[in-house]
Formats: C-alpha cells, structure tokens, sequence
C-alpha cells in the first residue's frame, strides 16, 4: 500500500504537502482489522488518531440500558478521535468493524515525536485539528456532507 496516495484520499490530510504527507508515513501504524472485530469501546483511552483508508466502521453509542442506544456509519475517508489524540478525552462510543477495514493511525507518543523531530508537519497536523474542531463541528450541524462528527449525551 502505498500510506501517501492513501493520505492524499482522505479530506483530513489531503491539504498537506506531498512532502508531509511523505514524511507521516514513518510515524502511521498500519492495520488490517477483520470484519466484525471490537475495535475500541466506549469509555476507551485510545489517544490516537484513526483515518479509515478501507471499509466502514459501526460506532454505537450507547445509554446503558436504555433503549436510545444510537449507531453510525464512519466510511472509508473518515478521521477520528482527534480530541483523544490532543487531550486525555476517551472514545465517544463503541467501534466494531463492518467488514475487513484498513486503519492508519497516529498515536499520543508518535505525535510528540512529531512535534520534536518535524516542527513543520506537527505544525500542518496542529491546524488540520483545530480547523476541524473548531469550524466543521458547528458546519456539520447544517451540512450532511461533512465527515465531523461532534456528539454531546448527557451523563
């Protein structure tokens, strides 16, 4: 596979310079996860990133025991976990694999490593994150098309 074609696919990293994208991918954990695997459960510390490069994800968000129990579908292209990998914040809900999915992700350590080993791509990343935090999340409340996701429950 070839990470720099992949990056380039996804809307997240598709602004960044060929030679970001190139140097990224020393720092991305590839993986191919089979269909119907757990992938992270609710209330997980992941602390990375994950771009879908293939297949789609189930995120169920669950309420207990209560029968509002809500699912959605990330699909090939999807970034998240973004907070998670910034702060100490747990995933926002359980993911399973669809069918066999490819995952590029970035982890808490790696991308410390960034910040010390390559200011400008930590730099490139750093905007990406808050461009999508702040702007996409208040846009997806009006546009169906946007790939953010920001969900609230009470507790």
């Amino acid at each position: 596979m070839n990470i720099s074609e992949e990056l380039n696919k996804i809307p997240f990293f598709s602004k960044l310079s060929s030679g970001d994208l190139k140097n990224l991918e020393s720092y991305l954990l590839v993986q191919n996860i089979a269909k119907d695997t757990l992938i992270a459960t609710q209330g997980d510390n992941c602390r990375s990133l994950y771009s879908i490069v293939k297949c789609m994800i189930k995120a169920t968000l669950s309420r207990g025991s209560s029968p509002l129990d809500s699912e959605i579908t990330l699909a090939s292209g999807t970034v998240f976990g973004s907070m998670a990998l910034i702060a100490n914040i747990s995933m926002f809900g359980t993911l399973t694999s669809i069918d066999e999915v490819t995952l590029l992700t970035l982890d808490h350590s790696s991308f410390n490593e960034i910040y010390d080993k390559a200011p400008h791509l930590y730099e490139s990343i750093m905007k990406e994150l808050m461009y999508r935090i702040q702007y996409k999340s208040i846009l997806g409340m009006h546009r169906f098309e946007t790939r953010c996701i920001f969900i609230i429950c009470d507790q």
